[in-house]
């Protein structure tokens, strides 16, 4: 009993406590500070809880029988001192709970909320201002990993659309460069041939309102130089009896040239470019004659020429003459000009066979005359 009553006594508020046994007390003790007179059993408890003490009693039963009676007596600012202290601890208690909570609040935002946030902001402004290849970090498995996730793939696709973009801008400028380019091509040829066309006009022109051969030849080597992009031009009429070339048009060239072609004395099938043309009876060209050798005729060399390009004189498979012509440039001379050029030495094959005609007719009428005059005088 007594050690029970001092186990009771290790609470601060209690301060008297008596154990008493049909009317015989057993135990009592007062703690120490506390003046209390004596309390008989049968005290009121409402006079103690009247003043500053709180008085309990209570029976002790065993085997629903009374054995013992205790009483209990504790100091009310004592109660209220460890009430105020329990309410102040609990409150201390609170609000370090709170403050741990707000700390730990914190720590797991900023981890796991603002700095991935602040990261995938950082992702995302990069994207808005062009960097495509930017690092999104998408290790998190939740909402922000999520949305990091999304960004990502919203990043690939808008790479992925830049890049077909510039394609399909590298490929309309390629078509649009390309577009440009045969234009110009197509408007240079439709120039050309406009050119080709008043220039055949000129020469029909020519051709059929004068019996001028030479103006009708020079008009045509003229023509033909201009339009074939040529430096010079030559047309050479067949002499028969000697079965060389003589020239007869040159045009753009000097006088020790010309002389020199005059003294060259081409023949058919030689190695010259008008040679070969007469001996196939077709267009021939030579792109450069830096890689012909030995070439008979040395002047052109010497004047600097590197492409030629001639062409036969012919009159139903009879051969009257050839053109040539020269330019200081390499490379070989485009079909179309080929093709053009035969139109012009055909049209030089009408105006040198009009001058042979008309100069049969011319003899023939001179003969024609001596037999008349002859005939008319008497015998």
């Amino acid at each position: 009993v007594e050690d029970f009553v001092e186990a009771l006594f290790l609470d601060e508020s209690i301060v008297y406590l008596k154990i008493s046994w049909k009317g015989q007390i057993i135990t009592e003790k007062n703690r120490s500070g506390f003046i209390l007179e004596k309390i008989e059993s049968d005290v009121s408890q409402s006079n103690l809880n009247n003043s500053d003490l709180i008085a309990k009693s209570v029976d002790i039963n065993y085997k629903e029988n009374i054995i013992a009676k205790l009483l209990i007596v504790m100091s009310r600012e004592a109660v209220k001192k460890q009430t105020i202290f329990q309410v102040y601890g609990t409150i201390a208690l609170l609000a370090l709970i709170i403050v741990a909570i707000w700390i730990t609040s914190i720590f797991i935002t900023r981890r796991y909320i603002s700095v991935p946030l602040l990261k995938l902001q950082e992702s995302a402004s990069h994207i808005a201002n062009g960097d495509l290849d930017t690092f999104v970090d998408k290790s998190s498995t939740d909402e922000i990993g999520m949305l990091a996730q999304n960004l990502d793939g919203m990043r690939g696709s808008i790479k992925r659309l830049f890049t077909e973009l510039n394609e399909s801008k590298i490929k309309i400028e390629d078509y649009s460069r390309t577009l440009e380019e045969k234009v110009k091509i197509r408007t240079k040829e439709l120039a050309r041939s406009v050119d080709e066309l008043k220039a055949l006009g000129e020469i029909s022109k020519t051709v059929s309102s004068t019996l001028d051969v030479e103006n009708v030849l020079t008009n045509i080597v003229q023509h033909a130089v201009q339009l074939s992009g040529a430096d010079t031009g030559t047309i050479y009429e067949f002499d028969d009896n000697s079965q060389t070339f003589v020239p007869r048009i040159n045009i753009g060239m000097n006088e020790n040239m010309i002389n020199a072609l005059s003294e060259s004395k081409l023949r058919v099938g030689d190695n010259t470019v008008i040679g070969q043309a007469a001996l196939h009876k077709l267009p021939q060209q030579i792109p450069d004659l830096k890689n012909i050798s030995n070439y008979p005729v040395s002047s052109v060399i010497e004047e600097g020429f590197r492409a030629l390009l001639a062409l036969p004189l012919l009159r139903k498979d009879r051969l009257i003459g050839g053109l040539i012509v020269r330019r200081k440039d390499p490379g070989e001379f485009p079909t179309s000009v080929v093709e053009m050029l035969q139109t012009f030495a055909a049209q030089s094959v009408v105006a040198i066979h009009n001058a042979q005609l008309f100069s049969e007719i011319e003899e023939k009428g001179k003969e024609l005359e001596l037999s008349l005059i002859h005939i008319s005088e008497p015998t």
